[in-house]
């Protein structure tokens, strides 16, 4: 694998040794007594370079060769503003190159607001089923249950279609680093891609990727312009920092590291079914994603979490956790001996498909016009017949049951009810 240097670390360093009489932002001035890391709270500067705009040779342009030829791609930029800075400049590139959008509901928010702002009115669809032609396609995969899509598969339908494929891989950047990056979206054949860092690999929060392949016909300027047009103009140094370090260490170690934490993860799964406990296991998911089922899931998350263990979140029959290579043989202990503590009930429904069983909601104005209406926030039940004018989730699977612009049916009302949720934001008509 690639070893990628750190251009941006050594021109930050450089500037900090330089000692200067910092007379711009932030107003920290690299205050040490602020945080151990002030030093390097920096701005655009001819030493540290321009994160949005990088100039020939400054540590951003090197940073992001660096990141290209990690990756293999066309191009790989950073983004300070975690998937959702990346996300909607995907959108937005995807709007570029074919101008409509096919996909399933499955989406994070940040791109139905792409939508909105964009004035995008997708195509809703089952990516198992048919996919029209010469259109955009977005998927996430893993999700927050690790549940993967196969992705060479619809790649070549998408390629057989004239389609673009856009894959939210926000929860498998690690994947680039296990298995020669076999699992990775963009290896997989997709067009667009989009990583959070901060989410499975030590970095800080916000930190994310945006890759474009080869042969898209887009390269480094067309992703940045694309996401300035959503993101602030005072990105953080200190998160692209972490990006850039992140890498450098996984270039070097990544394989090694997941592999012990693999072995972690295994065992301390084998140990938790030895014990009574449910563990999801459904092909393909990312290997690194531990989810315990059970239908007292609330009880044993509140039980855990008083035995000093923190778990990334759980509903009503599953409790979901995220290892990294930053967690020790020791942090897996405490969960088995916590678990074991505790008794389990096994579930008795499987996991929630990503396709609800009720009908396809109507329609009645675009994701735009009800997303930017005058709206009110009522009782769920009072909603029936009302135009939906923010996404309603239920959870598991997270996926949204109604879509602004849509029509609140007494089916999605009652399913949405039945998985916790009891407000609804409407439209408010003149």
């Amino acid at each position: 694998m690639y070893e990628i240097k750190q251009p941006l670390f050594d021109g930050m360093s450089a500037y900090i040794a330089s000692s200067p009489a910092r007379f711009h932002m932030p107003g920290n001035k690299g205050t040490a007594g602020l945080t151990p890391d002030a030093f390097y709270d920096l701005t655009e500067h001819t030493q540290t370079g321009n994160s949005l705009s990088p100039a020939k040779g400054d540590p951003f342009d090197l940073a992001y060769n660096e990141a290209t030829k990690l990756y293999g791609t066309a191009a790989t930029v950073y983004s300070a503003f975690g998937s959702t800075g990346a996300l909607m400049a995907a959108v937005r590139l995807g709007h570029i190159a074919k101008g409509r959008f096919a996909c399933p509901r499955a989406l994070h928010k940040s791109i139905i607001n792409a939508f909105t702002l964009l004035g995008i009115q997708p195509e809703w669809i089952d990516i198992k089923g048919e996919i029209p032609k010469g259109c955009a396609v977005i998927v996430t995969s893993p999700d927050y249950y690790g549940r993967m899509i196969d992705i060479g598969e619809l790649s070549r339908k998408c390629r057989e279609n004239d389609c673009l494929l856009i894959v939210d891989s926000a929860h498998g950047a690690h994947l680039k680093f296990y298995g020669g990056g076999a699992l990775h979206s963009i290896n997989c054949g997709a067009d667009i891609s989009v990583d959070s860092l901060h989410k499975t690999l030590p970095a800080l929060t916000g930190s994310a990727l945006l890759h474009i392949s080869s042969g898209m016909g887009f390269g480094r300027d067309d992703a940045l312009a694309a996401m300035k047009l959503f993101v602030s103009t005072s990105p953080s140094f200190l998160i692209n920092l972490s990006t850039e370090r992140c890498l450098y260490r996984m270039s070097r170690c990544g394989r090694e590291e997941l592999s012990r934490l693999l072995s972690l993860i295994l065992s301390a799964q084998s140990r938790l079914e030895s014990i009574g406990y449910e563990l999801l296991t459904e092909n393909p998911r990312d290997p690194f994603r531990m989810v315990i089922r059970a239908e007292n899931a609330c009880e044993i998350a509140d039980g855990l979490r008083k035995k000093g263990v923190e778990y990334e979140f759980f509903d009503r029959r599953d409790i979901v956790f995220i290892p990294s290579v930053m967690n020790t043989e020791s942090d897996f202990e405490r969960l088995v001996a916590a678990a074991a503590e505790l008794k389990p009930v096994k579930a008795t429904e499987p996991l929630p498909d990503m396709i609800y069983d009720i009908p396809t909601p109507e329609s009645v104005m675009t994701l735009r016009e009800a997303s930017l209406a005058a709206h009110r926030t009522v009782m769920l039940e009072d909603a029936v017949g009302l135009i939906c004018a923010s996404p309603l989730y239920p959870y598991p699977p997270g996926v949204p049951a109604v879509m602004p612009g849509e029509l609140i049916s007494k089916e999605a009302a009652n399913l949405l009810l039945n998985s916790g949720v009891s407000t609804a934001s409407v439209v408010v008509k003149p």
